[in-house]
């Protein structure tokens, strides 16, 4: 067919539309829509990174050049790329930074430079990037910062310098960062901070300045930071916190974090009205007194103050602090809390843990008109005596956990006013008898654990005995599983259900080096109740490994205790376990 010259026309402008058109890309790379260019993991090195520029669609605005092995970039490298915004170079070997390596890049507003070789940063290294909001130099070896380095970024509002090489911080490194609102420079091994150095940081709105070796911080340091809301010391070496520290910052800062470092004391002063803070983490410390009126003023949802040296808790360690809606005592050295010692915000408490100190006893008063406490956590002490109504103000608290004390009686009495209890733990402890307060039908269910305890134990049988006894059980239901040599072993038939009247179990048929799990539980007509009686024990033919409460226990048999269910998965967890 003949073509007439007016159709060879419209064909030689259609092809030249399309050869226009035409998206060019590296073969190292992939290209989406002219937009899109990836040559990540492409061992690309620095001799090929100008042709494999030279040849990304000029539209690009988000180019990955991660995980290669680029080591310089020339100057002006990136010049045709005038619509990048995103630029990812992770995990490089890259070692030196021009002020012309991101030339004319004046839409650029995302730079990923971490994991690369970088050992300072020169003066003007971003200078005419109008719209840079994001830079990333963590994991680098940067121990220098030009005075400059930041110049002419007027949106830069986060950057990220932890991981490096930084021994110090002055006002000339962080000069040209004035519009910063998040700054992070720890895993530093910064050791001094000049008085000025946030002077021009005052759009800063998060510090993290965690794993340096910070010993010694003047507060007034940060003063300058009117909008600071969040600010992390965690693990560094301070020793001392002075006296109105967070003054200047009391109506923005929301967050302290000076979690594992090495303070003794808590002054009077140095938290006191901050009138905006709500989280502050002062755990893993050394602090063994704190100072009366330390919190005034303070109205906080979480206090951390676990892992630390505490042996007794009175009326004035939270004097005039307004509000603790969780508080973390745990792992402390507790001996005693006297009465009244969380009153000044007992009616906003939400949950309190105690666990893991040296306490004996609960008396009354202690939490007293908490009525609105959730949870509470005592496990892990060495409680025996729990004083009658201890808990009747704690008319709304679901949890209660006196797991691992040593507790051997268990009466109503003692749990008087737990009207809305869900879960009551009492495992690992030497209970000889339970008995709890009537229940009426609820919309939830209720469930207490308890362990069982073994006497008069032979070579291949053991006698299990229960606290929980003189109930309205209407009858017992028996679970026994055993476990040997990593699989389920055969167990000759016991009765599963057992006389409401019983009080003992000769156990038999027991092997040796056996794992056995067995529960013991009341079976109530009102569905709502429910009491576990387990017990998680070993035999064994020379050795006694014992690791939770046994009465009478003798060289056949071990026991340990967990938080157990009927779930036979979870046994085999705890199982396995036990023996790594």
């Amino acid at each position: 067919m003949k073509i007439s010259k007016g159709h060879h026309s419209i064909s030689l402008v259609l092809l030249a539309w399309f050869v226009s058109y035409a998206v060019t890309c590296p073969t190292k790379c992939t290209c989406i829509d002219a937009v899109y260019a990836y040559c990540d993991n492409q061992n690309i090195t620095s001799a090929e990174l100008p042709d494999v520029l030279r040849s990304i669609p000029a539209s690009t605005t988000y180019l990955d050049l991660s995980n290669n092995k680029i080591q310089t970039i020339p100057e002006l490298a990136f010049t045709l790329l005038e619509e990048l915004s995103v630029l990812d170079l992770q995990n490089n070997d890259i070692m030196t930074l021009s002020n012309r390596t991101f030339w004319g890049l004046s839409k650029l507003q995302s730079v990923y430079l971490k994991d690369n070789v970088i050992t300072m940063l020169q003066n003007r290294t971003f200078v005419g990037l109008p719209k840079l909001q994001f830079v990333d130099f963590s994991h680098n070896n940067i121990s220098a910062i030009g005075f400059c380095a930041f110049i002419d970024t007027p949106n830069l509002s986060k950057v990220l310098l932890n991981h490096n090489e930084l021994t110090n911080l002055t006002e000339d490194m962080l000069a040209s960062l004035a519009t910063l609102t998040h700054l992070d420079v720890s895993d530093n091994h910064i050791n001094f901070i000049s008085d000025t150095a946030f002077s021009r940081l005052q759009n800063v709105q998060v510090l993290v300045m965690n794993d340096n070796l910070i010993s010694t911080i003047d507060m007034s340091t940060v003063s300058g930071m009117s909008l600071l809301q969040r600010l992390y010391l965690e693990f560094n070496n301070i020793t001392s916190l002075s006296g109105y520290s967070f003054e200047s910052n009391k109506l923005t800062l929301k967050t302290v974090s000076l979690k594992s470092n090495r303070l003794q004391t808590i002054q009077t002063m140095v938290f006191r009205n901050a009138q905006a803070l709500e989280v502050l983490d002062l755990s893993e410390n050394e602090i063994s007194s704190i100072q009366s009126g330390s919190f005034g003023g303070l109205s906080l949802t979480k206090m951390n103050l676990s892992s630390n040296r505490l042996s007794s808790i009175s009326s004035s360690t939270f004097s005039s602090c307004r509000r603790i809606s969780v508080l973390d005592l745990s792992c402390n050295l507790l001996t005693e809390i006297g009465p009244q010692s969380f009153v000044s915000f007992k009616e906003s408490v939400f949950e309190i843990d105690l666990s893991f100190n040296a306490l004996s006893n609960v008396l009354a008063g202690i939490f007293d008109g908490m009525t609105y406490l959730n949870s509470l956590n005592l496990a892990n002490n060495s409680i025996t005596f729990i004083e009658e109504h201890a808990f009747s103000d704690l008319v709304h608290l679901k949890y209660l956990d006196l797991s691992w004390n040593q507790l051997t009686t268990v009466t109503a009495r003692m749990f008087a006013g737990l009207q809305s209890i869900h879960q009551l733990n009492l495992q690992s402890n030497p209970l000889i008898r339970f008995s709890h307060g009537q229940y009426s039908e609820t919309t939830f269910n209720i469930n207490i654990h308890l362990n069982l305890t073994m006497a008069d134990v032979s070579p291949h049988s053991v006698i299990l005995r229960w606290p929980y006894k003189d109930g309205s059980q209407i009858y017992w239901s028996r679970i026994v599983y055993c476990i040997e040599d990593g699989k389920i072993c055969p167990f000759r038939p016991q009765p599963e259900f057992l006389p409401a009247y019983e009080t003992e179990l000769n156990l038999e048929g027991l092997t040796d080096n056996t794992v056995y799990f067995v529960c013991i539980n009341p079976a109530f007509k009102a569905e709502f109740l429910k009491i576990n009686q387990c017990l998680f024990f070993k035999t064994e033919k020379e050795r006694v490994i014992s690791t939770s409460t046994v009465i009478d226990i003798t060289p056949k048999a071990v026991s340990s205790t967990a938080t157990l269910t009927f779930q036979f998965t979870q046994v085999l967890l705890i199982w396995l376990l036990w023996i790594v």
